[in-house]
């Protein structure tokens, strides 16, 4: 569980000590020290946290699991935070969310942003005077600006990066006893275990566990917790799982009730049939597949740029299918993603996806269109000298 970054400094001390000694009580005063040593690390090479896995991941997800009851968070510091000061916080993070949606995350401008804003909460909550509502506001806000900050770095392939700001949110989120919020960062979590290829059982805990945290009635956090979970059971090849998963996420958004800001990106089904889309191609469901990618590119916002690109990568993925291929299709698709990666989506992720499925399709390398495809992305991923 240990990272093998050595540098020294308070920040570096902060993170290896707050973040990973995770058998520690989650006491307001050390859930801040991490928040702190992470809106610190802007400068850092994070590239020099290891990943973890297994036990370590889950450790803190049964912790959450385990409802205490809170303690009172107010505190007397030298200037007063008013409750609309958090509203002014959590819109510039909706701003900010909506960038990354639209954009991908890769960008250092919007790491600088996060970074400051985080810097600022943090600001507030050590050196500031509130109530305990306003002191619950403030670690909620806190814990989705870590959530963002960490799928920023999950996006740039910094997975040790990613859990610890993950893990740091979870704490944060599980002190502002927003327990709807903590189950979304779970999920978050389970979605980068998926990918990492050790830790696909590791994702199906995280899911469940969100799934069984998260006793709210929101339709859209329901519908997001069996989307990871739908993934992740997708991930192991459990199909009966997977599908019922999915079907429970499209009842779900069948329902009437109150979200949180932070769900609007699942409003309407277009991220559903994306998500059961993935799914579907993961247990090598390529016409299912392709029905619900083709779905969600349907009923996508035009402003949803990185969302797009990604459902086109899976569609290549999916006209490349073995027992039913396209290429004219695949590298229909394919162009598409390219031309949205190369002119307006910042996201190493999607590129790295949509470069695997196409150097995958070893079958059609006669294919002229799939060459030219070829050296396109690897120009994007590994720009020539001067270019």
């Amino acid at each position: 569980m240990a990272s093998n970054w050595q540098t020294s400094g308070s920040a570096c001390d902060v993170v290896g000590d707050a973040v990973d000694r995770l058998d520690e009580p989650w006491t307001a005063a050390m859930i801040l020290r991490a928040v702190q040593g992470l809106a610190e690390s802007d400068g850092m090479d994070r590239r020099g946290f290891l990943a973890l896995a297994g036990v370590h991941l889950n450790a803190p997800a049964h912790q959450w699991l385990l409802e205490r009851p809170g303690g009172d968070l107010s505190r007397r510091g030298s200037a007063r935070v008013h409750a609309g000061a958090v509203e002014v916080i959590d819109a510039i993070t909706a701003g900010l969310r909506r960038v990354d949606d639209s954009h991908g995350g890769g960008g250092a401008a919007l790491t600088a942003q996060l970074h400051a804003h985080l810097r600022h909460v943090v600001e507030l909550l050590s050196s500031g005077t509130y109530d305990d509502s306003t002191g619950k506001r403030l670690y909620a806000s806190a814990a989705e600006l870590l959530r963002l900050r960490g799928w920023t770095a999950f996006e740039n392939g910094e997975h040790g990066m990613a859990q610890r700001c993950w893990i740091a949110a979870l704490r944060a989120a599980d002190t502002s006893g927003d327990r709807a919020l903590a189950a979304n960062i779970l999920g978050f979590m389970s979605c980068q275990a998926k990918d990492l290829a050790s830790q696909a059982s590791t994702a199906v805990t995280l899911a469940e566990t969100a799934r069984s945290g998260y006793r709210g009635t929101s339709p859209r956090v329901a519908a997001i917790l069996h989307l990871r979970a739908a993934e992740a059971y997708a991930t192991v090849g459990d199909r009966r799982r997977c599908h019922s998963a999915i079907d429970a996420a499209f009842d779900s958004l069948d329902r009437s009730g109150d979200s949180p800001d932070w769900s609007y990106w699942i409003d309407n089904p277009a991220q559903v049939h994306a998500q059961a889309g993935f799914c579907h191609l993961r247990l090598g469901e390529a016409a299912q597949a392709r029905h619900h990618l083709t779905q969600a590119l349907t009923l996508s916002p035009d402003t949803d740029h990185r969302e797009t690109a990604l459902r086109h990568t899976l569609l290549t993925a999916a006209w490349l299918h073995l027992r039913q291929t396209d290429v004219e299709q695949a590298v229909y698709h394919a162009g598409h993603a390219l031309t949205l990666l190369t002119g307006t989506v910042n996201s190493t992720r999607c590129a790295h996806q949509l470069a695997a499925v196409v150097s995958a399709a070893q079958d059609h390398n006669h294919q002229p269109a799939l060459r030219v495809l070829r050296h396109r992305i690897q120009d994007l991923l590994y720009p020539p000298l001067g270019g």
